[in-house]
C-alpha cells in the first residue's frame, strides 16, 4: 500500500540538516492538509531511537505517494541525497507510484540537477527567498501541494480516509430502455470506525417512503473486492455464476460545476462485463471523483449496461458535521429529497389488467428496474434487470380490486434455466400521476406503469 496511516497520502519530504528551520516551516505549512486527514507526511525527525536510519529513511521512500525536495544550496550539496533519495524518487514517479514535487525555497544553481525537470512550486521559476511577500508565497506552495493530493490520492478504498460524522447526499436516476425513469435520493453517513473497518447508515427515500439500513466495509482490502459482500448487505447480493469484471481505468482530470459549486474531479472510466452462462452484457461505467468530497468521493457517476441507464450526482455533502447538517427525513428546515405530491391515503388505483407494465423494485434501498406482460388469461412474462444482471420472469398474475392486490407466482430464470419460485403480493398503496405503487409482503416497494 502506497497510502499513510488510515488511508491518507504518505508524503517523504527530504531536506538538508542546515535547513532545519525550513523543515519546520513546512510542516506548519502542511497542517491543514494533515488535519483534513489528507496526508501523512513524513520526515526523519520521525525515526524512533534505535532504528536504522538508512532502513527507515528507505522504507518511507517505498511507502510515498508525494516526495517533497526542499531545494536549497545544502539540499543539492547533500550526497545522501544525491545518490539516495533524488534516484530513488525518480525510479519510482517513472513507474508511476509517486509525484515528485521540488520546492524552489532557496535560490541556488540547479540547472544540472535531476530535480530540475519536475514542474516545481511556487511556480514561474521564483525562489521564495527572492518573494516581496514570502508569506503570499508560502500560500501559493500550500495551495499547490493541494492541487497535487487531489491528482494522487488512492481510491482503492476511499472509506479508510473518512471520520465519523461524514455525509453525503446524492440523488439516483435509473432508465430503461423504453423511457421508464425512476429517482430516488438518499444519504450516507459514517457513523463508526475502527483500524479495521467502518460503518454506514444509508438511507434512502423514494416515492416519498423512506428506508434505512446499515453497511459495514472492510478497510483490510480493497473496496471491489468486497462488492459481493456489500451487495448483500443490501440485500442485492450477486448471484454465484456472475462473472463480474472492470477493464483497465482511464483518468482524465475533469473540472465539474454542480449546484453552483465547483469540483475539481478524476474522471475514471471503465468497460463493465458481466457475464452468465455464456451469455455476455458490457457497458461503460463512469465515476467523477474528489478528494474534497468524503465518504466514497463521487460528485458524479453515469453507467450503461444491458440496456439500463444510471446516473448519480452530488447534491450536498459535509466532514464531520452530519448531526448539524445532513438532510433528514421530514425536516421542515432541510428537507430530505424533492418535493412530491402525496400519495391518495385510500388506495384508488385504475385496474391492474392485461397489458405491458414497466417499473421499480426497491429493495431496502437496492433497485431493479422490471417489464411484464400482462396476459388476458392470467398468463406472465417480462424480465428483470438487477446491478446489470438480467433475469426472465413467466408466471401467473391476478389481481384481486377488492383488497387492491396484485398476486404474481413467479418462475426466475437466468439464461434460459429456472433458478427460483417466488409467490409476490403487491397492495396497492397509492397513486400519483400515472404511476402505481405498490409494497409486497416483505416490504419491498413498486412502482408500476402501464406502457402498452
Amino acid at each position: 500500500m502506497f497510502t499513510g496511516s488510515m488511508g491518507r497520502i504518505s508524503v517523504f519530504c527530504s531536506y538538508a540538516r542546515e535547513d532545519e528551520t525550513v523543515r519546520q516551516d513546512l510542516q506548519t505549512l502542511l497542517a491543514p492538509l494533515r488535519d483534513e486527514r489528507i496526508i501523512d507526511d513524513w520526515y526523519d525527525s520521525r525515526i524512533q531511537p534505535g532504528a536504522q536510519w538508512d532502513t527507515a529513511i528507505g522504507a518511507a521512500l517505498d511507502r510515498a505517494r508525494l516526495i517533497v525536495f526542499v531545494v536549497t544550496p545544502e539540499l543539492l550539496a547533500s550526497r545522501y541525497v544525491a545518490e539516495v533519495e533524488i534516484p530513488k524518487a525518480i525510479e519510482r514517479e517513472r513507474s508511476g507510484l509517486c509525484r515528485v514535487v521540488p520546492l524552489m525555497i532557496r535560490q541556488a544553481e540547479w540547472g544540472g540537477s535531476p530535480l530540475a525537470q519536475f514542474q516545481a512550486l511556487p511556480g514561474d521559476g521564483h525562489w521564495v527567498d527572492e518573494a516581496s511577500d514570502p508569506k503570499s508565497t508560502y500560500g501559493r506552495i500550500a495551495e499547490g501541494l493541494r492541487q497535487v493530493c487531489k491528482h494522487i490520492v488512492d481510491w482503492e478504498n476511499p472509506y479508510k480516509r473518512s471520520q465519523v460524522g461524514d455525509w453525503t447526499f446524492q440523488e439516483q436516476t435509473m432508465t430503461v430502455d423504453g423511457g421508464a425513469s425512476i429517482t430516488a435520493q438518499g444519504t450516507e453517513e459514517l457513523v463508526a470506525k475502527t483500524d479495521r473497518e467502518v460503518v454506514l447508515q444509508v438511507e434512502m427515500m423514494l416515492n416519498g417512503q423512506p428506508t434505512q439500513r446499515t453497511v459495514t466495509i472492510d478497510l483490510t482490502q480493497p473496496l471491489e473486492d468486497r462488492m459481493g459482500d456489500t451487495l448483500r448487505q443490501t440485500g442485492n447480493g450477486i448471484p454465484a455464476n456472475l462473472e463480474f469484471s472492470l477493464g483497465p481505468a482511464q483518468y482524465a482530470d475533469d473540472r465539474l460545476n454542480i449546484g453552483g459549486r465547483h469540483y475539481e474531479t478524476i474522471r475514471t472510466r471503465r468497460t463493465l462485463t458481466l457475464a452468465q452462462r455464456g451469455a455476455r452484457f458490457s457497458g461503460q461505467v463512469s465515476t467523477w471523483r474528489s478528494i474534497d468530497v468524503p465518504l466514497f468521493g463521487t460528485v458524479k457517476g453515469e453507467s450503461e449496461v444491458a440496456g439500463v441507464r444510471q446516473y448519480q450526482v452530488l447534491l450536498d455533502c459535509g466532514h464531520g458535521d452530519a448531526a448539524a447538517r445532513k438532510p433528514r427525513h421530514g425536516a421542515s428546515s432541510t428537507p430530505f429529497g424533492s418535493a412530491q405530491p402525496p400519495l391518495h391515503a385510500a388506495p384508488q388505483p385504475p385496474l391492474i389488467g392485461p397489458g405491458h407494465w414497466q417499473g421499480q423494485m426497491d429493495a431496502f434501498g437496492a433497485l431493479s428496474a422490471f417489464e411484464l406482460l400482462l396476459y388476458p388469461n392470467g398468463s406472465l412474462q417480462g424480465q428483470q434487470n438487477t446491478m446489470g444482471s438480467m433475469t426472465q420472469l413467466q408466471g401467473q398474475w391476478a389481481f384481486d380490486s377488492a383488497s387492491g392486490t396484485l398476486n404474481c407466482q413467479l418462475v426466475v430464470s437466468t439464461m434460459g434455466m429456472p433458478v427460483s419460485q417466488e409467490a409476490v403480493q403487491m397492495r396497492i398503496t397509492g397513486v400519483q400521476g400515472a404511476v402505481v405503487h405498490a409494497q409486497d409482503t416483505l416490504g419491498r416497494q413498486y412502482m408500476l406503469q402501464r406502457v402498452g
